[in-house]
């Protein structure tokens, strides 16, 4: 039942002490979007080419592709296991956490964000897209989704720690 004594202030701190992990997610794949920002401005004010005659279109294009298949294949296996690590949190093994592309990565969705930004600043041939991107993307690692396997461990314990020891990307 909801308690309608608290006053909107209230509700606001109470909000700030429950962060989710999806919150925490979209925070860090915002960076994303940042990153293109940052990067095409930076190409407007240093017009810097990857390649002034053979721009890497081709590889550009393959990673944009498989950057989408990633994160298609992650967000569907994830979907995929939403009830059961909903309604079995004590009883889930890390083998639970070892299912389509987590299999490899801990952070897949993470990985195809980059492969797709990547892509495309290879395609457009903007320079500083790449490198913002592998900059943002780094910090997305260190702050946001160190932060997310934290919340994962509090929620999972043992068996995500294991999950963690056995998948180290």
């Amino acid at each position: 039942m909801e308690n309608n004594n608290q006053t909107p202030q209230s509700q606001k701190n109470m909000g700030a002490h429950t962060k989710t992990v999806h919150y925490v997610l979209a925070k860090s794949y915002f960076l994303f979007f940042v990153a293109v920002l940052v990067g095409m401005f930076l190409d407007v004010l240093y017009p810097l080419q990857i390649s002034a005659n053979n721009p890497p279109v081709l590889l550009g294009g393959v990673m944009i592709l498989l950057g989408t298949f990633v994160i298609a294949w992650a967000q569907k296996t994830s979907r995929a296991g939403a009830t059961e690590r909903k309604d079995n949190t004590e009883t889930l093994t890390h083998e639970h956490f070892l299912q389509g592309p987590y299999k490899y990565l801990r952070s897949p969705t993470h990985a195809g964000l980059t492969l797709l930004v990547v892509g495309y600043g290879l395609l457009s041939n903007e320079l500083f897209v790449v490198l913002t991107t592998i900059v943002f993307a780094v910090i997305s690692r260190v702050v946001y989704v160190a932060r997310q396997e934290k919340m994962l461990e509090d929620k999972y314990g043992d068996s995500y720690k294991e999950y963690k020891n056995k998948v180290k990307m």
